[in-house]
């Protein structure tokens, strides 16, 4: 359910008839409610921890990259393997697993990988030329001296 507070003056603005919103919700309080609890200081004046708070070893700016520390090539966040040779497919997702700089910063790479990588394990080229030794070997003769059509 929605709460409603008041705005005082500027409170007619946003009435539901000048916002064309009907759902306004039954009970509404006129001021918040305080909340339960306190804050607890843990630096100083100057910025400065106060004794006995523990110390966080990481980088205090956390895990940003900026422009410079970026590396010359990004891989892409969004990879489809879908028509990629199986060892096309392989060097992209080891690029990919091996930046491991942008995949552990806050605002560095988060791949999203689909599809699955063709089966094809060697180029068209090689492929080409075993089914033209394949073809050879059909069409030899099995022993060398004889020849087909002969007794």
């Amino acid at each position: 359910m929605a709460t409603h507070y008041s705005a005082n003056q500027y409170q007619s603005a946003f009435t539901p008839k000048q916002l064309q919103s009907w759902n306004v919700p039954k009970a509404y309080k006129e001021r918040p409610s305080d909340h339960d609890g306190y804050t607890q200081f843990i630096a100083n004046e100057r910025g400065h921890l106060l004794p006995g708070v523990p110390r966080s070893q990481k980088n205090p700016w956390g895990t940003f990259i900026g422009t410079w520390d970026l590396p010359t090539k990004i891989p892409p966040s969004k990879v489809s393997l879908t028509s990629r040779s199986a060892v096309a497919s392989r060097r992209l997702t080891n690029w990919i697993q091996n930046s491991e700089a942008l995949l552990s910063a806050c605002n560095g790479l988060h791949p999203h990988i689909s599809g699955k990588a063709s089966g094809q394990t060697h180029s068209l080229r090689d492929s080409s030329e075993e089914t033209q030794q394949e073809k050879a070997k059909q069409t030899s003769p099995s022993r060398p001296g004889s020849q087909t059509g002969q007794p």
